[in-house]
Protein backbone atom coordinates (compact mmCIF):
# COMPACT_ATOMS: atom_id res chain seq x y z
CA UNK A 1 0.00 0.00 0.00
CA UNK A 2 1.32 3.47 -0.83
CA UNK A 3 2.71 5.60 1.96
CA UNK A 4 0.79 8.29 3.79
CA UNK A 5 2.24 11.80 4.02
CA UNK A 6 3.25 11.10 7.63
CA UNK A 7 5.06 7.91 6.59
CA UNK A 8 6.86 9.75 3.79
CA UNK A 9 8.01 12.50 6.17
CA UNK A 10 9.14 9.94 8.75
CA UNK A 11 11.09 7.91 6.19
CA UNK A 12 12.83 10.98 4.79
CA UNK A 13 13.70 12.20 8.30
CA UNK A 14 15.00 8.78 9.34
CA UNK A 15 17.31 8.78 6.31
CA UNK A 16 18.32 12.42 6.77
CA UNK A 17 16.86 13.36 3.39
CA UNK A 18 15.31 16.70 2.51
CA UNK A 19 13.21 17.11 -0.64
CA UNK A 20 15.16 18.71 -3.47
CA UNK A 21 12.73 21.23 -4.87
CA UNK A 22 15.28 22.04 -7.60
CA UNK A 23 14.30 18.60 -8.94
CA UNK A 24 10.62 19.45 -8.50
CA UNK A 25 10.21 16.88 -5.73
CA UNK A 26 6.65 16.85 -4.48
CA UNK A 27 5.17 13.66 -3.11
CA UNK A 28 1.84 12.10 -4.03
CA UNK A 29 0.27 10.63 -0.93
CA UNK A 30 -3.55 10.72 -1.18
CA UNK A 31 -4.56 7.09 -1.72
CA UNK A 32 -7.91 8.04 -3.27
CA UNK A 33 -6.27 10.40 -5.77
CA UNK A 34 -3.64 7.80 -6.64
CA UNK A 35 -6.33 5.19 -7.36
CA UNK A 36 -8.34 7.71 -9.40
CA UNK A 37 -5.26 8.71 -11.39
CA UNK A 38 -4.46 5.10 -12.29
CA UNK A 39 -8.13 4.35 -13.06
CA UNK A 40 -8.36 7.43 -15.32
CA UNK A 41 -5.36 6.18 -17.31
CA UNK A 42 -7.42 3.08 -18.19
CA UNK A 43 -4.29 0.95 -18.46
CA UNK A 44 -4.82 -2.66 -19.47
CA UNK A 45 -3.35 -5.39 -17.24
CA UNK A 46 0.32 -5.82 -18.06
CA UNK A 47 0.69 -2.30 -19.46
CA UNK A 48 4.26 -1.02 -19.57
CA UNK A 49 4.50 2.37 -17.82
CA UNK A 50 7.48 4.72 -17.79
CA UNK A 51 7.42 6.74 -14.59
CA UNK A 52 9.74 9.74 -14.49
CA UNK A 53 10.68 10.84 -10.98
CA UNK A 54 8.95 8.25 -8.80
CA UNK A 55 10.10 9.92 -5.58
CA UNK A 56 9.33 7.54 -2.72
CA UNK A 57 7.25 5.34 -5.00
CA UNK A 58 3.63 5.93 -4.03
CA UNK A 59 2.41 6.09 -7.65
CA UNK A 60 4.84 3.30 -8.53
CA UNK A 61 3.24 0.99 -5.96
CA UNK A 62 -0.29 1.90 -7.10
CA UNK A 63 0.65 1.09 -10.70
CA UNK A 64 2.28 -2.20 -9.68
CA UNK A 65 -0.78 -3.13 -7.61
CA UNK A 66 -2.90 -2.49 -10.73
CA UNK A 67 -0.84 -5.10 -12.59
CA UNK A 68 1.35 -2.76 -14.61
CA UNK A 69 5.01 -3.28 -15.40
CA UNK A 70 6.81 -0.09 -14.34
CA UNK A 71 10.12 1.33 -15.49
CA UNK A 72 10.90 4.10 -12.99
CA UNK A 73 13.61 6.68 -13.75
CA UNK A 74 14.87 8.61 -10.72
CA UNK A 75 17.75 11.13 -10.80
CA UNK A 76 18.00 11.43 -7.02
CA UNK A 77 19.99 8.49 -5.64
CA UNK A 78 18.39 8.90 -2.21
CA UNK A 79 14.89 8.55 -3.67
CA UNK A 80 15.98 5.68 -5.92
CA UNK A 81 17.22 3.86 -2.81
CA UNK A 82 13.83 4.30 -1.13
CA UNK A 83 11.88 3.03 -4.16
CA UNK A 84 14.29 0.12 -4.55
CA UNK A 85 14.11 -0.87 -0.89
CA UNK A 86 10.31 -0.57 -0.67
CA UNK A 87 9.85 -2.65 -3.82
CA UNK A 88 12.79 -5.07 -3.68
CA UNK A 89 10.39 -8.00 -3.89
CA UNK A 90 8.98 -6.63 -7.16
CA UNK A 91 12.21 -5.96 -9.06
CA UNK A 92 12.49 -7.58 -12.46
CA UNK A 93 10.62 -7.62 -15.72
CA UNK A 94 7.03 -8.59 -16.30
CA UNK A 95 3.53 -7.89 -15.03
CA UNK A 96 3.54 -6.32 -11.58
CA UNK A 97 7.32 -5.86 -11.67
CA UNK A 98 9.56 -2.83 -11.36
CA UNK A 99 12.71 -1.87 -13.21
CA UNK A 100 14.50 1.04 -11.54
CA UNK A 101 16.78 3.17 -13.71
Amino acid sequence: MPQTLTEIKEELAARGIRPKHTLGQNFLHDHNQLRKLVAAAALPPGALVLEVGPGTGTLTETLLDAGCEVIACELDRDMAAIVGTRNAHRMGAGVGCLTLV
